[in-house]
């Protein structure tokens, strides 16, 4: 995607907001710089999280840049139509489980951009119903079926834009969505949906307004997405992206993701990762319910501690093609995730018997053929098995033989993929 127009709109007030930007990350500098003189074990990112000046400074900078009054359209010159865009689904190798303030993560985190796993939106709009009050007018159809609790979601996330996109106040939207993979089952599916959803609005703004930059673009379309769903925010950008402050990855931030794709060594540039479906149904507690939990989570600051080290380690693991190195930091960090939905009140366990039994045969297998194969698992019960490309004959082989008998659902071949991009959707027969 190319794009030439620098996103120009920008107030008095943005301007005056970016300059309250640079002095709080002058701030952050002192902040780091005094915790590394004096050693201390504290995280300079834990410095700044227990700071709400410094916090809500940088959250209005951001809601602010973005605001735009100006973005109306003449509805009696709009001609109804639609945009349609697919984003992947992603799989979180450091996980954020816990986030503050407006879907903002507790700590970084970062993800392999799928391919296959992926969802497919229309977004249309046309002339508002004026005997309907409802200030966000939208119907949702999932596979052609209305869905009015998905369709209460979007119009929850909708009406957090209208100071960005205040047009999606004038008309009437119709979204029709399609997914590659099980809804609800632990595979990103909010991310994929709600990255599809940025895309759209982004590219609804070029096509009325005025082209962004390529940098603008994503930045924005990641900034949207992650309001919707706080991982979505990794789903528009290809191969792998970062969402989260830190001091090991410049130019990262809570707002939105950003491109470590530049970073990969070869070995992970097409990565593999067959998601194996132990289970197709809707998760017993869902992702928002886990999120909330932690916030009288005893372990919680050991494990935004611990998150924090293993990212600083994964950007180094990534960079250099250390793949036994990152099998270990992966199983880790998944364990983790499921450990602390145990320890939660109420408790809680996502993984079913088979999930067990298929990360015991993975470190089997890699044990008895000496293959880099590791698992990792989101807020589900399937498993992602994740290997390099070299190998998928010996894996597809054992997968085979000995792991698709524990699969009732079968299993999803994918792999490192690119990011949203514009698409078709399927034709479904509309049911109400």
């Amino acid at each position: 995607m190319a794009y030439g127009v620098a996103f120009t709109h920008r107030s008095h007030s943005v301007q005056r907001a970016s300059a309250r930007q640079l002095k709080t990350q002058e701030k952050y500098g002192e902040l780091t710089a005094l915790a590394n003189q004096l050693g201390e074990k504290k995280s300079p990112l834990t410095e700044m999280t227990h700071s709400p000046t410094l916090r809500s400074n940088k959250q209005r900078t951001f809601a602010t840049m973005f605001e735009s009054p100006r973005m109306l359209v003449d509805t009696a010159k709009t001609e109804p139509g639609s945009v349609c865009y697919q984003a992947p689904s992603n799989i979180a190798l450091v996980k954020y489980w816990g986030k503050h303030g407006v879907q903002l993560p507790r700590n970084p985190n970062a993800s392999f951009t799928l391919s296959v796993a992926r969802t497919i939106t229309e977004l249309a709009w046309a002339p508002k119903d004026h005997d309907n009050a409802s200030r966000i007018q939208l119907e949702l159809y999932y596979d052609g079926e209305l869905r009015e609790a998905f369709a209460e979601r979007v119009r929850t996330f909708f009406g957090k834009l209208t100071k960005i996109y205040p047009f999606l106040e004038q008309f009437a939207w119709t979204v029709k969505t399609h997914n590659t993979f099980p809804h609800g089952a632990g595979i990103a599916s909010s991310a994929s949906a709600m990255a599809a959803l940025a895309a759209c609005l982004v590219s609804l703004e070029e096509q009325w307004f005025e082209k962004l930059s390529t940098e603008t673009y994503f930045q924005k379309a990641s900034y949207i997405a992650r309001l919707g769903s706080g991982s979505a925010a990794r789903s528009v950008f290809a191969k792998a992206a970062a969402w989260g402050t830190s001091t090991s990855l410049a130019g990262s931030s809570d707002e939105y993701a950003v491109s470590i794709a530049d970073q990969l060594h070869p070995s992970f540039q097409d990565y593999r990762d067959s998601i194996l479906l132990v289970s197709s149904a809707e998760k017993s507690v869902s992702s928002s319910a886990g999120h909330g939990l932690m916030d009288n989570q005893p372990y919680a600051p050991v494990r935004y501690d611990m998150a924090n080290r293993r990212f600083t380690r994964l950007l180094e693991i990534l960079k250099r093609g250390e793949l036994d190195d990152f099998c270990t930091l992966v199983e880790a960090d998944a364990l983790d995730l499921h450990a602390l939905m145990m320890q939660s009140t109420p408790p809680y366990i996502l993984m079913e018997p088979n999930t067990i039994a298929v990360v015991n045969a993975v470190r089997r297998f890699r044990e008895s053929s000496g293959l880099p194969v590791c698992f990792t698992l989101d807020a589900g019960p399937n498993v992602h098995l994740l290997y390099p490309k070299a190998i998928d004959l010996q894996v597809n082989d054992w997968l085979k033989s000995e792991i698709a008998p524990l699969l009732p659902q079968g299993l999803i071949y994918d792999h490192v993929g690119e990011g949203a991009s514009r698409a078709r959707l399927p034709e479904f027969k509309i049911t109400a």
